[in-house]
């Protein structure tokens, strides 16, 4: 969406004359934005530099969503981690204009040909005859005329293939099946396992046909153009969602880390808010002998045998976190705390919640009523689809 069609419709959510003009009189519209990802952060700048009165509530302790990135430290050395390895590709011209409207276009360099490499299982392969040899084992190919002929025809196929064609041959069937029943030879379908999970976090039995083959076209066919796509000079949230978020504040704009929306308010159809915040629950166990798991308002919690309990809730990320050795673990991103709540090991600066323990015959675990409403003239969702 181009920036005056995202003006229009916004204004249209607000009312006709809800986007403030130079000395217009009133107070300004108030806006929640819902997630600090992309999406959530250009949305808020938006609106925030032309008088919107503009929250943006995030779950996570960071901003930047799927793009966020952190510093860790390995054996002593400062190390970027970050979601994935994010490629600004040629068609993403509203982020592009974004970092160049605040003066950060310089932090994207260009891709050069020298970091091309091919991971497979035989480990990463940097030659193109390398990888010529490796996608040939893995098509089964006797000979390299064999194979030649095979890759030749399947990219023929694959630059021919259109959206519509895809879902028409394609679609409904998963990879596996697609494979079984005889797919044209591409680097995809050489390495279906690997491609899947390293592109669709699925495995192959579950990833349809027509998506896994239109990905493999716009990225490896030579339709798009892959040769203009630069990377981050560096970490994406020094380089990118820090100053992006002290512009916001610059703007007038408030940014509430680690504030998970729990509900939308309405009055009739229209949305005039959120709910942050849970609503207060408790759980009831015999005293244990040792650190055990229980669940409270759809969460993890650890109790401990002298009393104190925690939210297994990652103050990273807000992953849900497990009761590991000496502490409790998060599996996404190396997050570690210790039976005290403090963290001990990866990205998380926070400690894990303390809830109150009740202490008798029968232990009660009680978490306080955290619910806050929060009205609003209009309510933007900038969430991915399991939010």
């Amino acid at each position: 969406m181009i920036r005056r069609s995202f003006l229009r419709a916004a204004a249209a959510a607000l009312g006709a004359s809800a986007l403030p003009r130079p000395g217009a009189a009133g107070a300004p519209p108030r806006v929640i934005v819902v997630g600090a990802g992309p999406a959530g952060i250009s949305a808020a700048l938006e609106l925030a530099e032309r008088g919107v009165e503009v929250t943006v509530l995030e779950a996570a302790g960071l901003a930047g969503g799927k793009v966020a990135g952190w510093t860790e430290s390995l054996d002593g050395e400062a190390v970027d981690v970050e979601h994935g390895v994010h490629g600004w590709w040629y068609q993403y011209v509203h982020f592009r204009d974004l970092l160049a409207r605040y003066g950060l276009e310089a932090h994207l360099r260009p891709f050069a040909f020298s970091e091309n490499a091919m991971r497979s299982p035989a480990g990463e392969l940097r030659r193109y005859r390398q990888q010529a040899a490796a996608i040939r084992e893995a098509s089964g190919a006797r000979t390299w005329t064999a194979f030649y002929r095979r890759y030749r025809e399947g990219i023929h196929w694959l630059r021919g293939l259109t959206p519509e064609r895809a879902r028409a041959t394609l679609g409904g069937r998963s990879v596996s099946r697609w494979l079984a029943e005889g797919a044209p030879l591409t680097i995809y379908t050489a390495f279906p396992e690997l491609m899947a999970r390293s592109m669709y976090f699925l495995g192959p039995e579950e990833v349809d046909a027509a998506v896994f083959a239109l990905g493999e076209r716009f990225y490896f066919s030579g339709t798009a153009k892959n040769d203009e796509v630069d990377w981050l000079r560096g970490n994406p949230g020094d380089r990118i969602w820090a100053p992006l978020c002290r512009a916001l504040e610059r703007a007038g704009a408030a940014l509430r880390l680690n504030s998970p929306v729990s509900a939308l308010l309405t009055e009739g159809e229209r949305v005039v808010g959120v709910r942050v915040g849970r609503a207060p629950s408790a759980v009831s166990l015999a005293p244990p002998e040792r650190w055990v798991q229980v669940e409270l308002g759809g969460w993890p919690v650890f109790v401990g045998p002298d009393g104190r309990a925690w939210r297994g809730r990652c103050t990273h990320m807000g992953c849900p976190v497990g009761l590991g050795e000496g502490g409790f673990d998060c599996p996404c991103h190396g997050g570690r705390f210790g039976y005290d709540g403090a963290p001990i090991g990866g990205p998380p600066l926070e400690a894990l919640e303390a809830l109150e323990v009740a202490r008798g015959e029968r232990w009660t675990v009680r978490e306080p009523d955290t619910r806050e409403l929060l009205r609003a003239d209009a309510v933007i969702l900038a969430v991915d689809a399991p939010a």
